[in-house]
């Protein structure tokens, strides 16, 4: 009889190869071989199910196993026993801000008496020297006539030129020296002019330089919890300079990543447990004189041989890459944010899952190289 996709190969690791498992899906199939079978046994094996697997059932054995025969990979990573084995002792910040009102109003208070000071002393004299390079005009004083009996409007109109003139002659350095002199009076009203021009702009180049100035504020937080590290991470304002370095640089992924792989139901049927009725089925000794070549349990045997050995195998080589795999450390100096671990455990995870097939493909082109080079010195 024709088994779809079951081949015999030059060598028995080339068949198991280019065959499939098409036929241990379908119930006829598999009756049917059952059937070419020449045994005293009767036996009722379940079929493998289609709907268990993300391999379809035309799938290559090769191809099963260059993808190590699993189905998924359970994977977990736990940012709680990360942080757990980092165990921060502190964290440390920076926090950048503007100084307030009330700062810029305390720095003002205490500079303004300062300030006006050094103008009264810079001020008069720097106005003297430029009047004494120029001819001084002798303002001519006008004085305001009054009505005998004014109006109302009139009235305003005296109290405007009253303020205007007062404004006018204001004189901050007036003494009883210079009343008597028209000419030095002059001086001092300009000087006065030019006094209050020069603390009016002091005050807003001192407001706006207070206010601009920025202040760095350092910060420690001691025995840090996991929230409280989530909490300063989310903040825009702490976490481009948050700090928290850990007790243990490195750490085994071992401790926060658990990788579980689910292999093929193939490893663990019935048509390969050593105890199973299959295998009885297929190693009948009393029938072993009866096998034609063409009896496909003359090469059913060692086939299935084989896939047992080559689940074993990949069980095998899956287990010695996660031992290697979770005594690998991850090496930090400081707390990593969840993300962060997420992102750099996700690629270690990746790497492991591309490196343990080529080390199983390795093994495995071990193996057949062996086997044809047993073969070949049989022949000789």
């Amino acid at each position: 009889m024709n088994i779809p996709n079951l081949f015999v190969g030059c060598s028995i690791i080339q068949g198991v190869l280019h065959s499939s498992l098409e036929c241990f899906f379908d119930q006829g199939c598999l009756d049917a071989v059952q059937w070419a079978i020449i045994s005293i046994y009767s036996i009722d094996i379940p079929i493998l199910e289609a709907n268990t697997t993300r391999f379809l059932p035309q799938t290559l054995i090769g191809a099963l196993l260059d993808a190590l025969m699993v189905e998924q990979w359970g994977e977990l990573i736990q940012y709680d026993q990360y942080y757990a084995q980092c165990a921060p002792k502190l964290c440390s910040y920076t926090y950048i801000a503007h100084n307030n009102a009330l700062y810029v109003f305390t720095v003002l208070v205490g500079l303004f008496g300062g300030l006006t000071a050094a103008l009264k002393f810079l001020v008069p004299t720097f106005v003297g020297f430029i009047r004494k390079k120029m001819r001084p005009k002798v303002p001519q004083m006008t004085d305001i006539q009054s009505d005998r009996h004014p109006t109302f409007a009139n009235r305003l109109r005296l109290l405007q030129q009253q303020f205007k003139k007062k404004l006018l002659e204001l004189n901050l350095f007036e003494s009883d020296v210079t009343r008597q002199d028209i000419n030095l009076t002059h001086t001092e009203i300009i000087s006065t002019r030019f006094y209050i021009l020069c603390l009016i702009i002091s005050i807003v180049i001192l407001m706006t330089y207070t206010s601009l100035a920025i202040e760095t504020k350092y910060f420690i937080v001691h025995n840090p919890s996991k929230m409280t590290f989530e909490q300063l991470q989310s903040n825009r304002k702490y976490s481009a300079t948050l700090e928290c370095p850990c007790q243990n640089i490195s750490i085994p992924y071992g401790s926060f990543i658990s990788i579980s792989p689910h292999f093929h139901q193939l490893c663990s049927s019935d048509f390969i447990s050593n105890s199973s009725a299959w295998l009885n089925l297929l190693f009948y000794d009393e029938a072993a004189l009866n096998y034609s070549y063409d009896n496909y349990r003359l090469f059913a045997v060692p086939q299935f041989q084989w896939l047992t050995s080559l689940c074993s195998l990949v069980n095998d080589t899956l287990s010695q890459g996660l031992i290697q795999f979770t005594s690998s450390t991850f090496v930090s100096k400081y707390l990593q944010s969840q993300e962060n671990i997420e992102i750099q455990a996700t690629a270690a995870i990746d790497q492991f899952r591309l490196a343990t097939p080529r080390t199983f493909v390795r093994l495995l082109d071990f193996i057949r190289y062996m086997a044809q080079g047993n073969e070949i010195v049989h022949r000789d």
